[in-house]
């Protein structure tokens, strides 16, 4: 089923590929895609237990055979001692077009979250953040680095936590901080409505999370906006694109 032909392009800024169910094995995952007029996916990979390199490599080389559908974010854990030289190969010798840190999954000490914001300005690659508890570290570092483009995944209120509070926070940086987008996936259709409201379209950045939920829901969630197409755009595609420099 395509979707609603008279959007331009639709890109994914948030899936996970690579690992069980089967139907986000690569193969699968594009022709997923693709079954739902979705025309290019941001993908990561993490499986807990396993070595962080075998999850990028199985990233990187999905991104080598479906160049033009598939853009990869190299998952980091900031307390690692080589995070540095990861990073560097990662981009230079992979191609990775930006990082994932989990802050709920891999804890940080704020100068170990400054020295991937450092990474990140020196690449001029964006970073996609899944926020714990420490908005605070967030706001001093997106002050400090004003240049590096941060992704706050899923609203800043995690993968259907639906908390109030922690959106009116995440709602509050990005008003204050031009470098930082919100990421939809992971909520409900009051949530992502609010979110466009205060914010703005050209805040916010559109994502699935598979294989948490299906695309054409997260499609219609914002077709239900009721906005403009050019507004549409903005969220559906233009601003990841403007982010990735794509």
């Amino acid at each position: 089923m395509k979707y609603d032909e008279s959007v331009s392009l639709i890109v994914d800024a948030h899936a996970h590929i690579g690992s069980p169910p089967p139907e986000i094995e690569p193969d699968n995952f594009v022709s997923f895609m693709e079954e739902c007029g979705i025309d290019k996916a941001v993908v990561c990979r993490y499986v807990e237990g396993e070595s962080i390199w075998i999850d990028n490599e199985v990233v990187g080389l999905a991104v080598k055979k479906y160049l033009g559908k598939l853009i990869g974010f190299f998952w980091v854990k900031p307390e690692d001692e080589k995070v540095r030289q990861d990073i560097k190969l990662a981009v230079d010798e992979w191609g990775f077009m930006g990082l994932k840190v989990h802050l709920e999954m891999n804890e940080a000490a704020i100068d170990r979250f400054r020295l991937i914001f450092n990474e990140t300005e020196q690449f001029q690659i964006p970073i996609y953040i899944h926020i714990g508890e420490d908005y605070e570290s967030l706001d001093k570092l997106c002050h400090e680095f004003k240049e590096v483009n941060v992704i706050l995944g899923h609203l800043g209120t995690g993968v259907y936590r639906l908390d109030p509070k922690r959106l009116e926070k995440s709602l509050r940086l990005s008003e204050k901080h031009n470098n930082l987008f919100l990421e939809t996936s992971g909520n409900t259709y009051p949530f992502v409505r609010k979110a466009v409201e205060v914010l703005g379209p050209a805040k916010i950045v559109f994502g699935i999370d598979l294989p948490h939920t299906h695309p054409l829901v997260e499609v219609r969630m914002i077709e239900l906006l009721n906005l403009s197409k050019k507004e549409e755009n903005l969220i559906f595609a233009d601003n990841i694109r403007k982010i990735l420099n794509i």
